[in-house]
């Protein structure tokens, strides 16, 4: 089995209500980001509006998800943020830590979005994605990241968002700023420390990321550098499932469990969104 934890922006405004009765890895989350994380996720607000609370709570929800499962995986693989959830998964850091380090993460990463404001842009793969590009380049995006197997997403500034934000086929990622950018390397050092603060030690199962396919591996500086490189996540996804593997897909699932079709389109794939597909998986053979 291969667990798979997504990123920000496909959560929607109910991603962890399902789950908000245990109480656990929320109860870090709220102490960790000063907000009453479990009211957020059963009513909404605009908590969600800050990067801390919104990260600290996207690793709790797919922590409660996956954990139950994760004596049937043999490898975890996430996507940007979801990278965090995947090192817990495998063993690297206790998942209380994890919740904790996302709220760091986001926090920084919020504070640079701040001082350098930018979101991310998907490019559709039905748009003219080399004249997108094209004028991508133009005004001076650093860098791109691979979203599906046909599309991009960019992250850009303001300014040179909004000069491709006319262009036909190219849509506004809700995200919270240019992540996967160089405006996000403030954020770096905050990252490092908490990570080396809750000192993590070797996965027991394999991680699988842009960076590495390995059980032995320091998860810091791989962890680090993806805050300002592109996030490989199509290159992650094709290497990391072995043939005829089951993938699991923790919530907010919706995007990710996408992807992972579109890569694997033959593959046996379950998005978890609540308590009720958990149980069917428990239930299965390991």
């Amino acid at each position: 089995m291969l667990l798979v934890s997504p990123g920000q922006g496909s959560e929607r405004a109910d991603f962890g209500r399902a789950w908000a009765d245990d109480l656990g890895l929320f109860a870090v989350a709220s102490e960790a980001t000063g907000v009453d994380v479990v009211r957020l996720l059963q009513r909404g607000g605009p908590g969600f509006a800050r990067a801390d609370v919104l990260q600290a709570a996207i690793v709790a929800v797919s922590l409660t998800a996956l954990l139950p499962i994760v004596s049937k995986a043999r490898a975890t693989v996430g996507h940007s943020l979801g990278e965090l959830t995947a090192v817990a998964l495998a063993g690297a850091l206790s998942p209380q830590a994890a919740v904790r380090v996302a709220a760091v993460r986001g926090r920084a990463m919020g504070e640079a979005a701040q001082a350098c404001p930018g979101s991310l842009w998907y490019v559709d793969p039905k748009s003219d994605l080399p004249s997108v590009l094209a004028r991508a380049n133009a005004h001076g995006i650093a860098c791109r990241a691979s979203h599906n197997p046909d599309g991009w997403v960019i992250a850009a500034d303001e300014d040179a968002g909004a000069a491709i934000a006319r262009l036909s086929g190219v849509h506004r990622v809700a995200v919270l700023g240019p992540w996967h950018h160089p405006a996000m390397k403030s954020a770096a050092e905050p990252f490092r420390c908490a990570l080396q603060r809750e000192c993590p030690v070797r996965p027991t199962l394999t991680w699988v990321s842009a960076h590495t396919v390995s059980a032995e591996t320091d998860i810091v500086e791989p962890l680090v550098a993806q805050l300002t490189a592109p996030a490989r996540w199509t290159e992650a996804l094709r290497v990391a499932r072995q043939s005829d593997e089951h993938v699991v897909v923790a919530p907010p699932s919706r995007l990710a469990a996408r992807h992972a079709a579109q890569v694997h389109p033959s593959a046996e794939i379950t998005a978890i969104h609540g308590p009720s597909h958990l149980a069917a998986i428990l239930k299965d053979p390991p």
